[in-house]
């Protein structure tokens, strides 16, 4: 399957069948849902995604070790799901097409921040696995902010793939909130300024501190703080 949205000037390779509902539900839905990436830049690259059989296949293809049980893994131009119908549970059509729209806002930043003679621009995860969420299921409710400032937000935000198997969603949950107050706060002027800065071959830290004019660790432990204030009060 070939999958063209002009709109993101994205061209998606798939080795689906074209019989296959998930197949179907990708055609009918992604064009729309797509257009929510389109606030964090447009595809440069086309983008292949292949099934695979098994979740070791997935952990065999990760860049660094991984523990987690992988449903889906972006790298440069690329993704690997794991077939719908080898889950513990077949996703719902929808859900799995929200795993494929999150899998490529991973790849959405590799083709804004890499240059493709170079391994793709770390990122932390709460920027990296917030952005994800935050561009496949929305913006989320300032109010889950109360349920997670109790928790260690800064531990949360900067898991490993140990913690983040350690503390399951709460990684995401995190990742998320933290993204969009931080997109919130500074917009689309100094995203573009840190993938520039990150493409010139700057590390995440030292990006952000000329694209946002702060430190990336501290804007963290500003929001953990805000988050406990809140919780006080409310």
């Amino acid at each position: 399957m070939i999958l063209s949205i002009s709109s993101m000037s994205l061209e998606l390779h798939a080795n689906l069948a074209d019989e296959s509902l998930y197949c179907r539900q990708l055609q009918r839905d992604l064009p729309r849902r797509v257009a929510r990436l389109a606030a964090w830049g447009r595809f440069s690259r086309p983008v292949a995604l292949h099934l695979v059989d098994q979740p070791g296949e997935l952990r065999q293809r990760a860049p660094v070790p991984s523990l987690l049980d992988l449903r889906g893994l972006a790298w440069n131009d690329a993704l690997w799901l794991l077939r719908p119908e080898r889950w513990p549970e077949p996703p719902d059509p929808a859900e799995w097409t929200t795993l494929v729209l999150h899998e490529l806002a991973h790849v959405l930043w590799f083709q804004r921040t890499t240059p493709t003679d170079r391994p793709p621009a770390y990122a932390p995860t709460w920027f990296r696995e917030g952005l994800a969420v935050v561009a496949s299921q929305g913006m989320p409710a300032p109010s889950g902010r109360r349920v997670l400032a109790d928790g260690h937000v800064e531990s949360a935000a900067y898991s490993d793939d140990a913690g983040i198997a350690d503390l399951g969603g709460v990684v995401y949950a995190v990742a998320a909130q933290l993204f969009a107050a931080w997109w919130q706060e500074q917009g689309a002027r100094p995203y573009a300024s840190l993938c520039r800065e990150l493409r010139a071959g700057r590390g995440f830290s030292a990006a952000f501190v000329v694209a946002c004019g702060m430190d990336d660790r501290a804007f963290v432990a500003a929001e953990a703080a805000r988050w406990r204030a809140e919780a006080r009060t409310q």
